[in-house]
């Protein structure tokens, strides 16, 4: 059976105007981070993200801890942070702070794991996200406030490539 390049052209058109589309469609979506966050806990709306950092100031005047054996790696195209707990204890209730102003609320931070963060996902107390009209600075702080305590400078890296 013979097929012409000019069917073979029209029947990718027809694929490629489906898959734009659905792009486009998935776009409108009010979800933070283009894929679902496999963390249960972090399957929010980025209204429900922005409405939670409203709430929260950081905690400048919380004791300060030795810095926590934590890590993240950060990754400017895909605009998402790997943060790892690298303990050996699980940790609850974690604010993650991004240069003191952008915050996300962590339910559970499981020990020696590391859990996949978009930068949508952070919000300041007006509604902004952390990266929003090309506010990414290139070398941010990353802080946690676990405990009542502020550990401030997580260790970052920036991925292979």
């Amino acid at each position: 059976m013979f097929v012409s390049i000019k069917v073979i052209a029209k029947s990718l058109t027809r694929v490629l105007a489906g898959v734009v589309f659905m792009g486009m469609v998935a776009g409108c979506s009010n979800q933070a981070g283009i894929f679902a966050n496999p963390d249960s806990g972090l399957q929010k709306t980025s209204t429900q993200f922005a409405a939670d950092a409203a709430k929260r100031h950081y905690e400048a005047d919380a004791p300060t801890a030795a810095q926590t054996s934590a890590r993240a790696i950060i990754n400017f195209q895909s605009k998402t942070i790997d943060l790892e707990n690298l303990t050996a204890g699980d940790w609850s209730n974690v604010e993650v702070w991004l240069n003191k102003k952008f915050v996300l609320f962590i339910p559970l931070m499981e020990k020696q794991t590391a859990k996949p963060l978009y930068f949508d996902m952070f919000f300041d107390t007006d509604g902004n996200y952390f990266g929003e009209q090309g506010q990414t600075p290139l070398s941010p702080t990353i802080d946690l406030y676990r405990d009542g305590k502020m550990y401030t400078g997580v260790p970052f890296t920036l991925p292979d490539h």
